[in-house]
């Protein structure tokens, strides 16, 4: 399946061992632009990040 293989490629590898679950909510931009807009939010508190 094409769009499993792109989730899966947008693990971390430092992630893989907690084998994250990924709800189909959307497209492939709507993913890349949740990534871009989680890296924003993290990059404005980086030491409350997670």
């Amino acid at each position: 399946m094409p769009d499993a293989n792109f989730y899966n490629a947008c693990v971390p590898n430092t992630w893989r061992q907690y084998r994250p679950q990924f709800f189909n909510c959307g497209d492939r931009k709507d993913v890349i632009d949740s990534y871009f807009n989680l890296l924003e939010l993290h990059n404005q508190d980086i030491n409350n990040s997670y």
